[in-house]
């Protein structure tokens, strides 16, 4: 099995980020399953999946507030 974290931080509090999976890298749907929650101290986030089942992954958030705002992402895999 393969476990993949994703982990990072972002400056936008407001808008979801969503985890999307893909088996051929152009077909791409949201992974439902997975809920990113943001830390009490601020923008911080950290998500393990574990036996993923797919060949792709990315991470993606909207931004509503129509201002910019910075995303950092790190993913590890096992």
């Amino acid at each position: 099995f393969t476990n993949l974290s994703f982990f990072g931080s972002t400056t936008n509090t407001s808008d979801q980020i969503v985890v999307q999976v893909s088996h051929n890298n152009s077909t791409w749907v949201e992974n439902t399953e997975v809920f990113i929650n943001f830390s009490a101290s601020g923008g911080e986030f950290f998500v393990n999946i574990p036996n993923t089942g797919a060949r792709y992954f990315r991470v993606q958030q909207v931004d509503t507030l129509t201002t910019a705002f910075t995303l950092t992402v790190n993913s590890s895999k096992k």
